[in-house]
């Protein structure tokens, strides 16, 4: 057994890899018995840090080494080999689940299976503690009876009590080879049993005495970590909250389905789009797999979307006038009532208003009557008409919706208005046969391209539970022609930007908090420790480690991390009931801020647990790393210092 001896940066390394083959010399030769050394079958490696085949088993990679050099008896001889390392039976496990002494074994088997001439071992035991240390430096001295094994060390104790043979290398030359070293027998730690307790004592009193300290980091510890609950509940709820209110709308169950194409101007740099109503049949097959749609005609041309009205007297600015397809809501939405009743029939005799039309006017509003005219033209052939519509609306209920960016409105039932239509004779364009010839007729007889069908289709959803399916659509129509449009969908998606971003403001003024918190508990602590360094280097002289130093002020701002979260936790609930009727009161919005446990259906006490354990380990980390990062003490330096 041979080791390669000397100081750091000597060379030692370089050598070793020289005799087995991975560096190439710049100059000279490298023999075994006169031939060049190949790799695997006249010398093997052994690592400091192992180079296990990581997720593989340990037969497997024990195996490696005899498939690649195409070894027949494989099991048989691998099993010998791990019976000599002592792993006998270890062969189906993890080599990710081996300790770093079992790993070095696993890793000797690798090297000796093939029965190389001699081992090249490097620093094998630096990654191991003293006791696995001298267990691998025993394997190895036992194996170097059958064959010749090389290590690099700096350990001189080892060099000293295990080499049969030192060659010493320092600045890149050989000092001495062939150097016989008298055996020593080895020394005998004497075992004890290290207290801690007397940890929790300094402990203590660094918490009395470092209280305006501890206060100041305990107070930004709470509005960090309550900033997170908050952050939490905000992006856990806000999502169902939007599901849920964004359907909230009377108009939720309507959308416009239109056909827009862009037709180049040939030498010019202009496009213009060209719209149009799709066919029938190509509404039919966009929606396929979408249950009780109906494609209407839009009369929006007759009967405007936004248009003065007169009431209480008065002529008053224009609101929105939308129709919806049942105005009886036994389709949905009828728990949105909020004052009066429900329309019996779809005539143009009642109307729904929301809630931002009803608070416009003092009192209530149910029961009075809004008066609406609309004129328009239309043209067929050299004839010219006009339409002249006038419709005095009696208010029955008041709806409560999705408040957000919702305007004043009113209802009315698209059917009704159908109806009215299709009593609505056009004297100008003369009779069909001895039929009369209807608003409704004109249309019926308009192509897809008139300006009189506004270019679409008003689709209505006649089934609650299908109409997300509907507005879903449009997102598979991107890049084609055809487009749906919703303004309760577009309402829902403004509101869903805006909640992103103000979750996006909400997550970076966490992330600041929390790291905020962290400078403070890792500034608090080394402070503590740079006051305490000479108490700190007697501790030490009297046995003590530096872990347990470290127990000592990180356990300080475990602490406090662990107080400034229960704060934290008890103040959570009453600000998320806050913020939700804030948020109620001031936008209709229900339930926007979950409860944090919420998130991942986790009950609530496993959440606290959770939340307690991971503020703890917050606190303790930034509580060690500023003492782990810092200089070991000097300790007779430290003792000497006054």
């Amino acid at each position: 057994m041979v080791a390669i001896f000397g100081p750091s940066g000597s060379g030692k390394t370089t050598l070793l890899n020289l005799l087995s083959g991975l560096d190439i010399p710049s100059s000279g030769r490298v023999l075994l018995r006169g031939k060049p050394i190949v790799r695997g079958q006249d010398c093997a490696l052994v690592f400091q840090h192992y180079n296990l085949i990581e997720g593989a088993s340990v037969f497997r990679n024990v195996a490696l080494a005899c498939s690649i050099q195409g070894m027949n008896r494989m099991n048989a001889v691998v099993k010998e080999a791990l019976r000599e390392v002592g792993l006998s039976g270890f062969e189906r496990r993890n080599v990710d689940t081996l300790s770093g002494g079992e790993k070095q074994r696993v890793a000797i088997a690798r090297a000796i299976v093939t029965e190389p001439s001699f081992l090249c071992a490097d620093e094998p035991t630096g990654a191991l503690d003293q006791e696995h240390a001298e267990a691998i430096m025993k394997l190895l001295k036992r194996i170097s009876r059958k064959r010749l094994v090389i290590f690099v060390s700096h350990h001189a104790d080892f060099v000293s009590r295990y080499a049969d043979q030192v060659v010493e290398v320092k600045s890149g030359r050989v000092l001495c080879k062939g150097t016989w070293m008298k055996k020593r027998a080895p020394m005998r730690e004497a075992k004890r049993k290290r207290g801690h307790g007397w940890c929790s004592f300094f402990l203590k009193r660094n918490l009395s005495r470092h209280w305006l300290k501890n206060t100041a980091c305990l107070i930004s510890g709470t509005i960090g970590f309550l900033s997170l609950m908050l952050t939490l509940g905000f992006y856990g709820g806000h999502i169902p909250a939007l599901e849920r209110e964004g359907k909230r709308l009377l108009h939720y169950q309507s959308a416009y389905l239109s056909e827009k194409e862009r037709v180049e101007i040939p030498s010019s740099p202009l496009t213009l789009v060209r719209e149009a109503r799709p066919k029938y049949l190509t509404a039919l097959d966009l929606t396929e797999g979408i249950y009780g749609l109906s494609f209407e005609t839009d009369l929006s041309y007759f009967f405007p979307s936004s248009l003065p009205y007169e009431f209480l007297g008065k002529t008053q600015e224009p609101i929105r006038f939308t129709p919806i397809a049942d105005l009886t809501l036994r389709e949905g939405n009828a728990e949105l009532l909020l004052e009066g009743t429900l329309p019996k029939d779809n005539t143009m005799d009642e109307a729904l208003v929301n809630r931002e039309f009803a608070t416009m006017f003092p009192g209530t509003v149910v029961g009075k009557k809004i008066h609406v005219e609309a004129k328009s033209q239309i043209q067929r052939l050299d004839a010219t008409e006009t339409v002249f519509l006038s419709f005095d609306f009696t208010i029955a209920g008041v709806v409560e919706e999705f408040r957000f960016l919702n305007s004043p409105r009113l209802y009315y039932s698209y059917l009704g208005l159908w109806n009215h239509l299709a009593d609505y004779e056009l004297s100008a364009f003369g009779r069909i046969g001895h039929l009369r010839y209807t608003v409704t007729d004109f249309l019926e007889d308009c192509p897809n391209d008139s300006p009189y069908l506004k270019y679409r289709y008003l689709v209505f959803s006649h089934d609650f539970g299908e109409t997300e399916k509907l507005l879903a659509k449009s997102g598979e129509w991107e890049g084609t022609s055809y487009s749906l449009e919703s303004e309760a969908y577009s309402l829902r998606e403004s509101f869903r930007s805006i909640a992103e971003a103000f979750g996006s403001s909400l997550a970076l003024v966490s992330a600041i908090s929390l790291a905020g918190l962290l400078a403070i508990l890792m500034m608090m602590a080394y402070s503590n420790f740079t006051e305490k360094k000479k108490e700190a280097a007697v501790l030490l002289s009297l046995g003590a480690s530096s872990g347990d130093l470290t127990a000592i002020f990180a356990w300080e701002s475990c602490v406090v991390s662990l107080l400034a979260m229960i704060a934290a936790l008890v103040f959570t609930l009453p600000l998320v009931r806050f913020g939700n009727s804030y948020l109620s009161v001031n936008f209709g919005i229900q339930g926007i801020i979950d409860h944090p446990w919420a998130i991942g259906a986790m009950p609530p006490l496993g959440f606290i647990a959770l939340c307690l354990v991971a503020s703890g380990a917050f606190g303790f980390a930034s509580g060690a790393l500023p003492i782990l990062c810092s200089k070991r003490i000097p300790l007779a330096e430290e003792l000497r210092d006054e």
